[in-house]
């Protein structure tokens, strides 16, 4: 077990910089681009809120999501409860 958990380690540590021959972000970007349909990057710095704008303007016309007049559910199926913005708009948590 221990062998294989370094084994995967030291692949891991490769992964931004490798080339074909390890699983690497190359492989992987080469894969995205070969799938026959759109691909919406997400990126980690982003925020959610940012990250979920991103998702709605990219969703075709009679597939937007009016954010606004749903509550954002926690895992529980629970509504989050609304808050202020930093310019004193009310929001939802998520």
């Amino acid at each position: 077990m221990h062998a294989a958990s370094a084994d995967f380690m030291t692949s891991a540590a490769g992964y931004d910089e490798g080339g074909l021959e390890i699983r690497s972000l190359r492989i992987h970007n080469d894969w995205l681009a070969a799938l026959p349909g759109p691909v919406l990057p997400l990126e980690d710095a982003a925020t959610v809120d940012d990250n979920l704008a991103a998702v709605l303007r990219a969703l075709p016309p009679g597939l937007s999501h009016n954010r606004e007049s749903a509550p954002a559910l926690g895992p529980s199926g629970a509504a989050f409860p609304a808050r202020q913005d930093a310019g004193g708009a009310t929001t939802t948590s998520s």
